[in-house]
């Protein structure tokens, strides 16, 4: 339905006949201005690090480059399945270190050696095209870690989306990152 900007727009939900009933509504939405960190149960921080390649004046990197992320989870309680959403900014791709077209001198920085659940902390990932997800059963309250590599490949300014952890059956349990802006020469 089409609206007008700065109108109400109305969300009903009917039940008929007996019994309880459940719903759910989420919103996703892309935001005008920048959006601040926040934690509501769960802390997020991500940082980026230059390890191959350089930093220029004024914190622009150099096309090519090959960046560390390393994003922390901080939880003062055990949270139940949870997931990191780290999107990437446009011009950087994710480094895949398992491959074997992987150079070996990234191994190090493999995020996770999948032989069997890690209880209490990270025990899943995926490396997609546009972001990371991590996964989590159980994370037991504490500091956990991910890291991975990715390649700053595109010249240009780009804003780097906030990195957003959640319980899965419970979204008001969160925490994100604020979004930042990147430049790539």
């Amino acid at each position: 339905s089409s609206y007008e900007e700065g109108s109400e727009l109305v969300l009903e939900f009917k039940k008929k006949g007996e019994g309880r009933y459940y719903y759910e509504s989420r919103l996703r939405y892309f935001p005008l201005e920048p959006v601040d960190a926040l934690d509501q149960g769960i802390s997020v921080l991500k940082k980026w690090e230059v390890v191959e390649g350089e930093r220029i004046d004024g914190g622009v990197i150099a096309a090519g480059s090959v960046i560390k992320v390393e994003l922390t989870v901080a939880v003062p309680a055990e949270r139940n399945y949870v997931v990191v959403d780290d999107p990437l900014p446009a011009g950087f791709e994710v480094i895949n270190t398992l491959l074997k077209t992987v150079s070996e001198s990234y191994s190090k920085y493999q995020p996770l050696q999948l032989h069997g659940s890690y209880w209490g902390g990270f025990n899943f990932y995926e490396l997609m095209d546009e972001r990371v997800l991590v996964f989590a059963d159980n994370l037991q309250s504490g500091i956990h870690t991910f890291v991975y590599l990715c390649h700053a490949l595109t010249a240009g300014e780009f804003i780097a989306p906030a990195t957003k952890a959640e319980e899965m059956y419970t979204p008001e349990v969160f925490g994100r990152t604020n979004d930042r802006r990147t430049i790539i020469r």
